[in-house]
């Protein structure tokens, strides 16, 4: 504009003093200063957030990316700086070509850059019922060694956008460690979720929800819980009061049909069948809470009291969590022994019907069908199934497994206890198997009535035999059978004479390395046996 001026000017002059030649204003026009604008291009700024720009005493506020310029008019030959007055809340912003000298024409090559975040947060969490030492790693990076229960938290800091795993390097010798939220992918907050629960005790570790650490039975039959309740060497009249009450007291606990029975070193987890609950027991007090479900018949995910089951059978557990087979549900449950969260893993498939005894190994469950006939694997890690094993038609109930072996209770097949090689998936007939009956023997020559729960201490087995009333021990290695406790005749009687006791339809059974515990269902009681 200034040059068009300064043409016009020349014009005129030439017009009214015609003596005057152009060369005479040529000095005068070069003398005359260009006056222009800065401006440029903002790139990156994340949305939502905006920067200011300075330039001499005039300050700009940009909130978008693109082209951004100053009001303040320059004259050529003046030196100029943009600076970044304020950077966004979040990421930084850098700038390019800010500083010169004005020419003769506008600077319009500034340029503001933005990059994102780079944010970085904690991982952390809680340590329950650890009894020695632990470590644990953060991906395959830096490492955390502890003797104490409660929080922890990794010093090595995670960006926004990574994936971190938390995984147990090392665990106490006589306890297994498990992982809850272990893994995910880093988001705007530190993780303080991940939650590691030990099991086992100073006999051994937990081992397929099983402590391994065979035991001397000495001290007889006892009640534990139960409304109708029986002190030592006493016969209580009639059988236990059904319903439902959880109470610090032992004698004031009531349950409907009890089911299976599961154990993690510490606490007792016990299906509660017609009252739709799964109940934690102390061991050794007896005192007894619902660890999950309200006694509405339903499938209702959620934290405690507030989930549903429906007419559940039986569980099992790693340590950190209760497995439960929701039979009615069609569907396998999964709660957090800690936070007392209930999650559907699986349901509505055809691999879960009839579902009944479960057992946990190496982050899979096997669980046995009495309508599909089969031993079936699920993997924890993917949720797929695989079949394992098929029997003709049976009536499978409980599962253990004692090293590298599977062993069944059939309450068909006359009444047999089978036995499955991981990895080979071949069925044996191990014990009974022939007749129905109450015979102690070896192999063949034994006989069971209505097997039902079963369980190890990695020598031996214990079956609860349901119609003989009785717990019946199996020697693993030679498959010799022998009643341990109990006899052919229903009644509650605790003794400390081991066949001097009486049960009345004995169904779960579980063993934390200091005695047996069994589901008394009729006698709606739990019993000890050490």
């Amino acid at each position: 504009m200034k040059v068009l001026f300064i043409i016009i000017l020349f014009l005129f002059h030439c017009k009214f003093d015609k003596g005057l030649s152009i060369s005479n204003y040529i000095p005068y026009a070069l003398s005359l200063k260009i006056e222009s604008t800065i401006s440029g291009n903002v790139i990156g700024l994340p949305n939502s957030e905006s920067i200011e720009l300075k330039s001499f005493d005039e300050i700009l506020t940009v909130s978008k990316n693109g082209k951004f310029i100053f009001s303040k008019i320059l004259s050529s030959g003046e030196k100029y700086s943009v600076s970044i007055l304020k950077q966004p809340s979040k990421g930084t912003c850098e700038i390019k070509n800010n500083s010169g000298t004005m020419s003769n024409t506008p600077v319009t090559n500034v340029e503001v850059i933005c990059k994102s975040p780079t944010e970085s947060f904690s991982v952390g969490g809680e340590i329950f019922q650890l009894n020695g030492t632990i470590t644990i790693q953060i991906n395959s990076n830096e490492t955390l060694t502890t003797t104490v229960n409660g929080s922890f938290k990794f010093l090595s800091l995670i960006k926004t956008g990574e994936n971190y795993s938390v995984k147990v390097i090392s665990e106490p010798s006589l306890q297994t460690c498990i992982i809850n939220n272990s893994t995910g992918v880093m988001g705007t907050t530190d993780i303080t979720n991940v939650k590691i629960t030990c099991a086992g005790n100073a006999l051994g570790p937990l081992v397929s929800g099983t402590i391994l650490s065979p035991i001397s039975f000495t001290n007889g039959v006892t009640t534990l819980v139960g409304k109708n309740f029986c002190n030592p060497n006493s016969t209580c009249t009639g059988f236990g009061n059904s319903g439902f009450t959880d109470s610090t007291d032992p004698t004031m606990v009531q349950f409907d049909d009890l089911r299976g029975l599961a154990t993690d070193g510490n606490f007792l987890y016990l299906v509660d069948h017609d009252n739709s609950r799964i109940r934690k027991i102390n061991s050794t007090t007896g005192a007894t809470t619902t660890l999950a479900g309200n006694g509405i018949n339903a499938r209702i995910d959620g934290i405690g009291t507030s989930a549903s089951f429906e007419n559940p059978e039986y569980i099992a557990t790693d340590g950190a969590n209760i497995y439960v087979a929701d039979q009615s549900n069609n569907s396998i449950r999964k709660i957090e022994i800690v936070s007392g969260i209930v999650t559907t893993l699986v349901t509505n498939s055809t691999n879960l019907a009839g579902i009944r005894g479960m057992v946990y190994h190496q982050d899979k469950l096997y669980y046995v069908s009495h309508s599909l006939n089969t031993v079936t694997e699920l993997d924890l890690s993917t949720l797929s199934f695989t079949t394992r094993v098929t029997i003709g038609s049976w009536s499978a109930r409980g599962i253990t497994i004692a090293g590298n072996e599977i062993f069944i209770a059939d309450s068909a097949n006359n009444d047999c206890i089978h036995r499955v090689t991981i990895g080979v998936w071949i069925r044996s007939n191990f014990v009974g198997c022939a007749n129905s009956g109450f015979v102690d023997g070896t192999g063949t020559a034994a006989r069971f009535n209505d097997p039902e729960g079963i369980t190890t201490d990695g020598t031996s087995l214990f079956v609860s035999d349901y119609s003989n009333n009785s717990i019946r021990r199996v020697n693993i290695s030679t498959g010799a059978v022998t009643t341990l406790a109990g006899s052919n005749t229903s009644n509650y009687v605790n003794s400390s004479t081991f066949t001097s006791a009486r049960f009345t339809n004995p169904t779960g059974i579980a063993f934390d390395g200091y005695a047996l515990y069994v589901s008394d269902r009729t006698n709606e009681a739990i019993r000890r046996i050490r």
